[in-house]
């Protein structure tokens, strides 16, 4: 059973989540989400169980918490500091434009 739904500004669901997620928890979703348009480098996470929506750095810790093998990251988005670095970083993703 899917746990949650990714959306992302790229139609194609990322390898590695992909190939990693053994447990089949995580539904890649390439329509705009009910919370809005999602920008360049960002990613918006629902919660197929609660319906809870996240974005920025608590959706990256909800894909964390689904595949085992990030776990160790999921544990370090714990760390403020690294949780605000993260999401200064893909602020600036979000705001850059391609060329």
């Amino acid at each position: 059973m899917k746990a949650i739904r990714v959306y992302r500004h790229i139609v194609a669901p990322s390898g590695w989540t992909a190939r990693l997620d053994w447990f089949e928890r995580i539904q890649f979703a390439a329509d705009t989400p009910a919370s809005g348009p999602v920008m360049p480098g960002m990613v918006v996470v629902q919660d197929l169980r609660t319906g809870a929506w996240y974005h920025g750095v608590e959706a990256l810790r909800r894909i964390c918490a689904e595949v085992p093998l990030y776990w160790p990251a999921w544990i370090l988005l714990s760390v403020p500091v690294i949780a605000r670095w993260y999401e200064s970083y893909s602020m600036e993703a979000g705001l850059r434009q391609p060329v």
